[in-house]
C-alpha cells in the first residue's frame, strides 16, 4: 500500500519547491491548488516535484492541468519536475505527459523545508473544485475525455450547476 500523502514547502532563488510525497489526491489538491495559484499571481515561480509521488487521482491530475494553464497566464510560472518512468506512471494514463510543462532539473532549495497541512473544505466547495478539475480534464481531449465529461456532468447534477 502506498504512503499517505505528505506535502512540503521549500524557497528556491526564484520561487518555491512543492514537493508531494505518497498519494497526491483529490483532499490533498485544493491545498495545491490555492497555494501554487497564489505564488503564480504574485510572480513567484513554482516548481512541483513529483518525484517520491506513489499515485495521482483524476481530480489532482485536473488540478495540474489547471495549474500548468494558470502557469503559463500568470505573472509566475508552473512547471513539474519528474523523471520519465514517474511522468509515465502518474499522467501517461490521460496523456499529460505530453501536455505538462517539466523541467528536467529539480530545483535546490535555499531554506529548510516546511510541512503543510490539508485545508479542510466544506462539502460544496469540494465538489466545486472537483466539478473544475474533471472539466479542465474534459476539455483535453484524447481517450479518456469522454469519462472525464461524465464525470463532470454527473457532479454538476449534483450540485445543481450548469
Amino acid at each position: 500500500m502506498a504512503a499517505p500523502c505528505t506535502l512540503t514547502i521549500c524557497r528556491t532563488a526564484t520561487g518555491y519547491l512543492f514537493r508531494i510525497a505518497g498519494r497526491g489526491t483529490m483532499h490533498e489538491s485544493p491545498t495545491v491548488r490555492d497555494f501554487v495559484c497564489g505564488a503564480i499571481e504574485d510572480g513567484v515561480d513554482v516548481a512541483l516535484d513529483l518525484s517520491a509521488c506513489d499515485y495521482l487521482d483524476s481530480t489532482f491530475q485536473g488540478c495540474l492541468v489547471m495549474l500548468h494553464r494558470r502557469g503559463r497566464s500568470g505573472s509566475g510560472s508552473f512547471a513539474i519536475f519528474a523523471d520519465e518512468p514517474t511522468r509515465k506512471k502518474l499522467l501517461g494514463c490521460a496523456r499529460l505527459d505530453r501536455y505538462l510543462a517539466f523541467v528536467e532539473e529539480c530545483p535546490p532549495f535555499t531554506e529548510a523545508p516546511v510541512s503543510l497541512q490539508v485545508s479542510a473544505l466544506e462539502r460544496k466547495e469540494f465538489a466545486q473544485h472537483a466539478l473544475e478539475t474533471h472539466r479542465q480534464l474534459a476539455e483535453l481531449g484524447g481517450p479518456t475525455a469522454e469519462t472525464f465529461a461524465r464525470i463532470a456532468e454527473q457532479i454538476a447534477k449534483e450540485l445543481g450547476a450548469p
